[in-house]
């Protein structure tokens, strides 16, 4: 990539879109391009955050993972700044992100964030506003755990990955456990309750819903 490339892709990350042409340019000359092929983890869990990184093409996927399982929790599109909570703290990283497809991106040291967010206000003010975002988006995570039971959080996930035939597949009921945030016996003992009132069907590994109606009416109860 040349330098007119990497201002005007700097420039589409919401971190730094709408700031003026002197700043998108100075922070061009401090971003190193970096290549990944599909499959790389490029991040990775208890590393230290020693940088950000834009992702420029491609995408990639934050990973959890159980024993020997690793399973897809969110997905990160171009133009979106990653990592930038442990290059701003310096602690260490709190998941993987390996790349879906092969990915370019632009990796920005955490002492340049840092001079760059400390030079000027409108990059600072940013900084706020994200850091924040990613607060309340961590907060609602844990309201939505402390007041909804998990048969309507396990609902309500049901209905997120069932496509338009109803059919949730090749995701295990230890899989369900993690993005639920509780023990498999339990998710076991919920879908169980669903199977003998047909809200849902389907064996290991492979789950359809039955009555969409019910199901929606318990993810909002």
């Amino acid at each position: 990539m040349n330098l007119s490339a990497i201002i005007t892709a700097v420039g589409e990350c919401p971190y730094f879109n709408g700031l003026d042409a002197d700043i998108l340019a100075e922070v061009a000359e401090l971003v190193r391009v970096v290549h990944f092929p599909a499959g790389r983890v490029f991040l990775r869990k208890g590393d230290p955050g020693d940088a950000a990184f834009i992702i420029v093409h491609g995408r990639a996927n934050v990973m959890a993972t159980a024993g020997e399982r690793v399973m897809q929790v969110n997905s990160i599109e171009p133009y979106e700044l990653v990592g930038e909570v442990a290059a701003f703290d310096g602690r260490t990283r709190t998941a993987d992100l390996i790349a879906e497809t092969a990915v370019t991106l632009l990796r920005i040291d955490r002492r340049d964030l840092w001079t760059i967010t400390l030079k000027h206000s409108a990059v600072a003010e940013r900084a706020i506003i994200s850091l924040c975002a990613l607060s309340r988006r961590a907060s609602e995570g844990v309201e939505d755990a402390a007041l909804r039971d998990q048969r309507s959080r396990l609902a309500r996930l049901l209905l997120s990955l069932s496509g338009s035939s109803g059919l949730v597949e090749a995701i295990t009921q230890q899989e369900l456990a993690i993005r639920l945030g509780t023990q498999r016996e339990a998710v076991a003992r919920i879908l169980r309750e669903f199977r003998n009132k047909d809200i849902v069907g389907g064996g290991k590994g492979r789950l359809r819903v039955l009555n969409r109606n019910a199901l929606e009416a318990l993810a909002n109860s």
